[in-house]
């Protein structure tokens, strides 16, 4: 459920990196979700905050895409949850149910008058599905900080050597 809203908060940093780098001028952040997205991710957030709470608050993992770039389980970590930079975003959130059930989109406001927004109809991993690197993206991302890289490059070759033989 909150998928959508790290794919909006992506396409605004790939489209406008210069703004949304810039953290200070921003006046307030709307997060339109779809209904099950809206029931499931939107809800009132507080300090301190639990690492699953963190995960399944449309607010945070929007706020924490804005700050680090990328919403991976390094994010979540207990020394990671208490970031001024992030809770002072968080503040500036709000949600809104809108549009159609896999629908997200959001809305920053700047102090200066400028408005950047992004929608998209569902998260990347339901439509379009990922290709084969964003697969290999998202899977060095979740194990950054938790496994070694020789291990996981390791593991790597394993399945896709795996793979290539229960081709032939």
């Amino acid at each position: 459920a909150t998928h959508g809203v790290i794919d909006c908060t992506r396409k605004l940093q790939e489209e406008h990196s210069e703004e949304m780098g810039v953290f200070e001028g921003v006046e307030g952040i709307m997060l339109g979700l779809g209904e099950a997205a809206y029931h499931h991710g939107e809800f009132d957030v507080q300090r301190p905050l639990t690492t699953t709470g963190a995960q399944m608050s449309a607010k945070y993992v929007a706020v924490t895409q804005m700050v680090d770039g990328e919403v991976f389980p390094p994010c979540f970590r207990n020394d990671m949850l208490n970031r001024d930079e992030v809770w002072g975003l968080v503040d500036k959130t709000s949600c809104v149910m809108r549009g159609k059930k896999g629908e997200s989109s959001v809305e920053i406001r700047f102090r200066d008058g400028k408005v950047l927004k992004a929608h998209v109809d569902a998260a990347r991993e339901v439509d379009p599905d990922l290709s084969n690197e964003e697969i290999m993206e998202k899977w060095r991302g979740l194990m950054k900080g938790v496994i070694e890289d020789e291990r996981r490059d390791e593991i790597e070759r394993v399945c896709l050597g795996w793979t290539v033989w229960r081709t032939l």
